[in-house]
């Protein structure tokens, strides 16, 4: 393995005695960490507060099933409010809902610092919530993966906003209530 490697799964072995990664780690290694987290099955809670510092601009989790809703809103509230940028979260069925919305709304301030939105595997999201989401926030990249509850009125609400603002990537995959028409 390679030197990074090495320093990844010693960081990770011992990650129940780290507490805090500090501002010099960047995304990628924070990434990296993530992911050697879930490959040990030790991304839960605790560990994703110490990879979601605030002050970060990005955060990219492939697998929060670890992570419950609260855990997820209660620490986007202080990531937004110290700068996160991109949030990619990718098998967040459980904790990506209502109430990490309400978090996002609630800390967006017209600001409109969310730049891109990636959400994948989100079973709790409905419509409505993403449409307040959308309508606040206004992120210039918009993703949703295999989110079954959203359909049309999300669609209508992505229309409605980007009229008067600039929407620069959308991308929807398996999606089962969408169709072209809906846009």
């Amino acid at each position: 393995p390679s030197l990074f490697d090495s320093c990844v799964s010693f960081v990770v072995d011992n990650f129940e005695y780290v507490e805090a990664l500090g501002e010099g780690v960047d995304a990628s290694v924070r990434t990296a960490i993530a992911s050697h987290l879930l490959e040990c099955n030790k991304l839960n809670g605790t560990s994703f507060n110490v990879i979601a510092e605030p002050g970060i601009e990005s955060l990219e989790l492939a697998d929060c099933s670890g992570i419950t809703e609260s855990e997820l809103a209660n620490r986007l509230g202080e990531l937004l409010k110290n700068g996160l940028r991109y949030l990619a979260l990718n098998q967040s069925g459980r904790c990506f809902g209502n109430k990490a919305v309400e978090a996002i709304i609630a800390e967006d301030d017209g600001n409109k610092n969310l730049f891109a939105l990636s959400i994948g595997g989100a079973y709790l999201l409905q419509d409505e919530d993403i449409a307040r989401l959308i309508q606040t926030c206004t992120p210039s990249s918009l993703e949703f993966k295999a989110c079954p509850l959203l359909g049309r009125p999300r669609c209508q609400s992505i229309r409605a906003t980007y009229q008067h603002a600039q929407l620069l990537e959308l991308s929807l995959q398996d999606m089962t209530k969408v169709t072209e028409q809906d846009f």
